[in-house]
């Protein structure tokens, strides 16, 4: 699939012939520098933005052929984490959490009971009745996270969201996010420009430049053997983060 965009009389290419094929379960990672396009990417697979030319399959769905309704659905399915969080200031954890399901006219009750689920799944139960100014940078990602999650999404899109982070902070976060993979069964895409990320949690990577995957393949492979000299320049400059293990215990 392609993708432009028309700029001041000139064409951009955002994604250029772009083929690849995300399985159900994992977690993808995809990376590149500012401008690589892989924000767009990640509109077309919401379907924030549509494709200029090609196909592309979101749960087995042609998004490009089906109805509005039908697409209204399927954005149900897929849940999104910010790299700035965008939480509601002006709500406090638990309405900001509740607003999606809102959205769902989901009952009174099983919103009280999935918000309660949520927070006490992002070990931030006691955080119920704060306003986001009073949260850290990782405990506005976790509530960004839960209400993500809210909807029992089957696909996370994580657009940059450690940048913002500090080393130990990011850690938790990807913890987290390993941890809804695991024990959620939920296909997590994670955008970034740090192969440590990548490293840390994603089973397979596709490296973009320009517009275009360079490469594709396993993330332990692509550490191994990268090909493309951008794939090269990243794993050159690689800044490696002080961690832990991102293994999740048994409750």
């Amino acid at each position: 699939m392609s993708k432009t965009f028309k700029a001041g009389g000139h064409t951009v290419e955002a994604c250029k012939n772009i083929t690849l094929e995300i399985t159900p379960g994992e977690i993808f990672g995809v990376i590149g520098h500012s401008g690589a396009g892989k924000s767009t990417l990640v509109r077309l697979i919401n379907q924030l933005e549509t494709t200029t030319s090609g196909t592309l399959h979101v749960l087995d769905q042609d998004v490009g052929s089906i109805k509005e309704s039908s697409l209204k659905r399927l954005r149900a399915q897929i849940g999104m984490i910010f790299q700035q969080f965008n939480l509601f200031s002006a709500k406090k954890v638990w309405a900001n959490i509740e607003y999606p399901l809102k959205l769902a006219k989901m009952p009174k009750a099983a919103r009280d009971a999935r918000v309660k689920e949520l927070l006490e799944f992002v070990d931030l139960s006691e955080k119920a009745s704060v306003y986001p100014a009073k949260l850290s940078g990782g405990q506005k990602q976790r509530v960004a996270i839960a209400r993500a999650l809210a909807t029992n999404p089957k696909i996370l899109l994580a657009d940059e969201a450690t940048s913002a982070l500090d080393p130990e902070t990011t850690l938790d976060v990807l913890r987290l996010l390993k941890r809804i993979n695991n024990e959620l069964g939920i296909t997590i895409v994670i955008i970034t420009h740090t192969m440590s990320v990548v490293r840390l949690i994603c089973d397979r990577v596709a490296v973009m430049d320009q517009g275009e995957v360079v490469e594709i393949g396993a993330t332990s492979q692509i550490f191994k053997q990268p090909k493309h000299p951008t794939t090269q320049n990243f794993i050159k400059t690689l800044h490696v983060l002080e961690t832990g293990d991102l293994e999740v215990e048994d409750e």
